[in-house]
């Protein structure tokens, strides 16, 4: 770990080696030296795969022990012993049953290999109105985000198959305003979300880990503390990303999209949602004796939560209306990347019934039609990986992000501005990779980009730059326009 300094040079390893065989002789203070690279490898990078670790899996542990005389009271130990005593006949009579990691229907290049069916997957825009009433006959599987989607799924009779607790703000409170039935429902989680949620839950759970490259905790720290979940979940910084990509890793096609507007109306924002909260004693026992309590919406006090105009709400200073006419707003923006990367990424067979930034991305189909077949005879509109890459690449690059082919695989990049960031990448890249041709990848990049304008992307499509125009760094959403009228 330690260096000696002659002229202000470090000796070599063998020199250094000889130092110590010597009985280390006494050198001067100013000629001694830390090397950064050993120091981090032998303390920080030891810290980060014990200490941190054991941080998560001791705290519980060391309170109790600084607090023995509060955690061990005679009614408080009785009252735990009650409490595991109660979850012990839970779980054996199957009413609180273990967690699962996530199990998977894929092969190892994502192929599916263990088909579920076709699946409904909601998002949170004015389009998911359209799906309330017809829901109910809907028999195959649904993955909403376990927000008000899923209250407003059970107001309208139907189970979702799947909820994704994604958001880590997602409180005990709000949770449980969404009746939802824990033998017909699985919860979608992680450790990461309120305990609190995690607890109350008493149905099937199935568990994943979040794993972020740009985030230390995410990346290795709960890696390690969670090793023993086997499910890593790449979040793509959206819900929609993450229900789609657990759609497809369970083995569900085709996916259907409803409510993944990322848009606006000019009424709404968002959907109608409903809340449900518990009724008064009396009107329980009430609707109990008169058979009332079958109906889902009898069963609770429901409050209708009518979706905002955008410009009354808390996102009016980002609004912004797209040269396709759309009323949206700059995380939207990126959320439609991030959605597209991570259809290039599974390459599931998606149909768009919604109405905003994804359209003519995704084949379309009619809602009704597709509920009243159960999502039968949509094999006209499906598409093979090559097919859906080939298509998506060029449109994701022109917001700036890139697949870039290696040797093993790709790499995802994101850039402000592609021409002058993507050859600075790609020689760290090479520094990695040394075989691969950095001048190559980057006119692949190039050329993804000089195809955009030439793609049938409808409402999409991309507008080519003046080249007259002086070029500047702008944001990857520059060919939007907030001066269009909608359509």
């Amino acid at each position: 770990m330690s260096k000696i300094k002659r002229d202000g040079v470090a000796i070599s390893d063998e020199d250094f080696a000889k130092h110590m065989d010597s009985g280390y002789k006494e050198v001067q203070e100013g000629e001694f030296q830390v090397d950064s690279r050993t120091f981090f490898e032998a303390t920080m990078k030891r810290i980060i795969e014990t200490e941190v670790p054991h941080m998560f899996y001791g705290h519980r542990s060391v309170w109790r022990n600084l607090y023995k005389s509060d955690v061990y009271t005679l009614p408080k130990v009785l009252k735990a012993c009650g409490r595991e005593l109660v979850e012990y006949a839970r779980y054996k009579t199957g009413h609180s049953p273990a967690g699962t990691c996530v199990p998977s229907g894929v092969d190892d290049e994502g192929h599916i290999v263990k088909p579920l069916g076709p699946c409904i997957i909601t998002g949170s825009g004015p389009s998911f109105n359209d799906l309330e009433p017809l829901i109910k006959h809907w028999k195959g599987g649904i993955i909403s985000s376990a927000n008000a989607q899923a209250g407003t799924l059970r107001y309208y009779g139907a189970h979702p198959s799947h909820v994704l607790l994604f958001d880590s703000q997602a409180n005990d409170r709000s949770f449980r305003r969404r009746p939802l039935d824990r033998k017909k429902t699985i919860v979608l989680t992680h450790p990461g979300i309120d305990p609190n949620v995690n607890n109350s839950w008493r149905g099937q759970k199935y568990w994943y880990r979040v794993y972020s490259p740009n985030n230390m905790e995410m990346s290795e720290i709960q890696r390690m503390a969670y090793d023993f979940i086997r499910t890593e979940h790449y979040p793509f910084s959206c819900a929609l990303a993450g229900q789609m990509s657990f759609a497809h890793a369970m083995g569900y096609d085709p996916l259907i999209f409803v409510g993944a507007d990322l848009a606006f109306t000019e009424e709404k924002a968002r959907f109608d949602m409903w809340e449900a909260a518990d009724l008064p004693s009396i009107t329980r026992i009430l609707r109990t004796l008169t058979g009332q309590m079958r109906d889902i919406q009898k069963r609770f006090k429901w409050t209708e939560v009518p979706g905002e105009a955008p410009e009354t709400g808390n996102k009016k200073t980002l609004l912004i209306r797209t040269k396709s006419g759309f009323l949206t707003h700059y995380i939207h923006l990126f959320y439609a990347v991030t959605v597209m990367s991570c259809y290039w990424l599974d390459t599931p067979n998606i149909i768009d019934c919604s109405n905003g930034l994804l359209t003519d991305l995704l084949p379309k189909g009619n809602l009704e039609d597709i509920i009243r077949n159960q999502g039968r005879g949509l094999e006209h509109l499906y598409k093979t990986r090559e097919e859906i890459r080939e298509w998506i690449e060029p449109w994701l690059a022109s917001r700036g992000t890139f697949y870039i082919p290696l040797p093993a695989g790709h790499k995802l990049v994101e850039t402000k501005n592609w021409e002058p960031e993507l050859p600075m990448f790609l020689e760290m890249l090479k520094k990695e990779f040394p075989d691969i041709d950095a001048q190559a990848l980057f006119d692949h990049c190039a050329e993804m980009v000089r195809k955009g304008p030439s793609m049938p992307y409808g409402c999409n499509t991309i507008i080519p730059e003046d080249p007259n125009v002086q070029k500047k760094v702008v944001d990857t959403e520059a060919h939007y326009d907030q001066s269009v009228p909608h359509n």
